[in-house]
């Protein structure tokens, strides 16, 4: 019984946490070479931008039916401009972009 109500607690702040860090996201543009990482079978896409260092960016997917689902491996590789919902934040120091969705990337010519 005890267990059972620390762990509907947890799971509370789990999903009240995330809410509230969706409902602060705001869209934001990152341009970066576009990287793909698998391990134990799970894809990562990271960012490599140069004001906020190495961004993750998550898998994306359709919320509503009939919605284009971008295809980031399509820019994996290349110079590119993202533009996200996200979240930036300090922590120690550090500028950190925590990204909840994609919304749209497209290719830029590289600088040389």
């Amino acid at each position: 019984m005890k267990r059972s109500l620390i762990a509907m607690v947890a799971v509370a702040w789990v999903v009240s946490s995330l809410a509230a860090m969706a409902g602060d996201a705001k869209e934001m543009t990152l341009k970066g070479k576009l990287a793909k990482a698998e391990k134990d079978g799970k894809v990562t896409y990271t960012l490599a931008t140069a004001a906020h260092g190495n961004v993750v960016l998550p898998a994306p997917k359709a919320e509503k039916e009939g919605e284009k689902v971008i295809v980031l491996d399509d820019f994996v590789g290349a110079q590119v401009e993202a533009t996200v919902m996200a979240v930036a934040e300090e922590k120690d120091g550090k500028k950190v972009v925590t990204v909840s969705k994609v919304v749209d990337v497209k290719k830029v010519e590289e600088k040389e």
